[in-house]
């Protein structure tokens, strides 16, 4: 078990580099300014500014001991689980600062021409040695509808690798095609459509015309019945004792795998952000706006044949200075709080639920879904307010 906490982590804006040099020193060596002449100290109480205040990060993490989720013990509890808690983030936004804060981002620009080259290179040898290449439609599904997806598609090796645009040096998915079978499909939405079937999977391509949709259908099976002969033909001899040897070790391979327990927690992670405040001030540091979030969260959960998310928020605030109202229900321009002459019960303002579970999961036949979402929403007040507007 590891507990890491982190203190006093806040951000500090210095309009000179040499008064941050000089409190640096003087905080050091005196634990205080006395080092500071009159007039950098007063510099220092008017200039200085904190964008963010100092806050504080725990992180909690434990590991189980690889065997002891088999005990009486470690039963139900995950093998790794992580807690992140912070209390508290209070930042501060002038006008000026925020200028000088996105000007620094200009300091850590660097040149992209390495690292356009070295992509440049890594499409360069992807495209080296490939079978063929060209556009697929890849059937998918979109909140339950079926759509039908066009990628830039490039076959090499054992991989179908799909990209979202011919010049992209990154695929956005593949298909493994070692061990598969190329199937014609009919009465698919798509009039040229063909499919790759694995031993559990089933991937759906179409093409625009018959004619191309033979061709990718003729070098995905080429490859395969030379896959297949290369396997067959690796042992020849049996008297060989090496060949042998290397055959039960290819069967041991081949059996099916023992099964596993689905509900064996993998790991859990916890993060919670108590309060975060965000304030906007006028160059003389009076509030024009003070925007405040309490209690967001973040659960996971996984185990072995499923996973569960839930995201929640339990209010938001949000409070103008502008022009203050003698009516109390007025007072903040934003909030998920009820008024006290309501009659309305005050609940979290935003929930959000995700599960998803494996196909190979006993309980799946259950859902007849790979994945849950669940949408629960509080209340939220607006006041417009017109002279606010």
């Amino acid at each position: 078990m590891f507990d890491i906490k982190l203190q006093r982590i806040k951000m500090q804006y210095y309009p000179r580099q040499k008064l941050w040099e000089k409190v640096s020193k003087s905080l050091i060596e005196t634990k205080g300014l006395q080092q500071l002449a009159q007039d950098e100290q007063t510099l220092y109480k008017n200039e200085v500014f904190d964008p963010i205040e100092e806050f504080t990060i725990g992180v909690l993490f434990k590991s189980m001991v690889p065997g002891a989720e088999n005990t009486n013990e470690g039963k139900n509890k995950p093998r790794m689980g992580v807690n992140v808690d912070i209390p508290a983030i209070n930042l501060k936004l002038k006008p000026s600062i925020y200028k000088k804060l996105v000007g620094i981002g200009a300091l850590f620009a660097s040149d992209s021409g390495p690292q356009v080259e070295m992509m440049e290179n890594e499409r360069t040898k992807m495209l080296a040695g490939h079978i063929k290449m060209g556009t697929l439609h890849y059937k998918d599904k979109q909140l339950g509808n079926v759509v039908w997806r066009k990628y830039f598609c490039i076959f090499k090796g054992s991989y179908l690798y799909l990209f979202d645009h011919p010049t992209d040096h990154v695929p956005i998915t593949n298909i493994y095609l070692r061990n598969a079978t190329v199937i014609k499909q009919k009465g698919e939405a798509k009039e040229f459509a063909f499919s790759i079937r694995q031993q559990n999977t089933e991937k759906f391509l179409g093409c625009d015309d018959e004619k191309t949709m033979n061709e990718w259908i003729d070098k995905i099976g080429e490859k395969l019945k030379e896959t297949k002969a290369l396997q067959s033909n690796v042992f020849e001899d049996d008297s060989d004792e090496l060949v042998r040897s290397r055959r039960e070790e290819t069967m041991k391979l081949e059996k099916p795998p023992e099964p596993v327990d689905p509900n064996i927690v993998q790991m859990k992670v916890d993060f919670t952000l108590e309060v975060l405040d965000l304030k906007l001030l006028q160059e003389n540091g009076d509030k024009i706006v003070d925007l405040k979030s309490k209690n967001f969260s973040v659960d996971m959960s996984q185990t072995t044949g499923s996973m569960a998310v839930k995201v929640k928020l339990q209010a938001l605030e949000m409070e103008d200075f502008l022009f203050k109202f003698t009516n109390p229900n007025l007072e903040k321009f934003i909030t998920s709080i009820p008024p006290a002459d309501r009659n309305s019960k005050s609940q979290d303002l935003i929930e959000v639920q995700v599960k998803m579970i494996d196909k190979t999961h006993p309980k799946y036949s259950e859902s007849k879904t790979d994945m849950q979402v669940l949408l629960r929403f509080g209340y939220l007040f607006v006041n417009f307010k017109p002279d606010v507007m």
